[in-house]
Order: C-alpha cells, then sequence, then structure tokens
C-alpha cells in the first residue's frame, strides 16, 4: 500500500494502523502538509490541508483518493 508507505517514511518508528489518526501517530503539521502534498505526486489527487479533519487517518484518505481517481465530484 502507496499511502501506508509514505506514512510510514513521514513517521519513521511510529506506530499506527489504517484508523489511527496521524496526530495521534506523531505526525506534526509540516508533516501533514508533506504528506498532502505527495497526494499529487503519487496518487494524482489533490488533498486539501482544510481537507484534513475528513482526512485523518489512512482509511479515510485512502477512501478520499480513489474516490477522486474515480472522478466521484463528491470526494
Amino acid at each position: 500500500n502507496q499511502l501506508r508507505a509514505l506514512w510510514q517514511y513521514l513517521l519513521p518508528g511510529e506506530q499506527f494502523d489504517d484508523t489511527t489518526r496521524f496526530h495521534e501517530a506523531g505526525g506534526s503539521s509540516l508533516a501533514l502538509m508533506r504528506l498532502f502534498m505527495q497526494g499529487v505526486k503519487v496518487f494524482g489527487v489533490r488533498l486539501e490541508i482544510s481537507q484534513y479533519p475528513q482526512l485523518q487517518t489512512i482509511e479515510q484518505q485512502a477512501r478520499f483518493i480513489l474516490a477522486a481517481q474515480r472522478g466521484d465530484p463528491h470526494a
């Protein structure tokens, strides 16, 4: 899973699963910005910091990315 690998890269040595919130896993605001910027490069999907309340976990982010890639207007 590329998204999980990206989290692991940004949060080295931290323990988390697909339902752990990014900040609870040790993520900083700077790491969050890096994560969301990588969304465009890796997945071709723009993630906005303003969306973070709905995109705090790998599970939420993966659902959003898949929907956006399918062209879902609600993504």
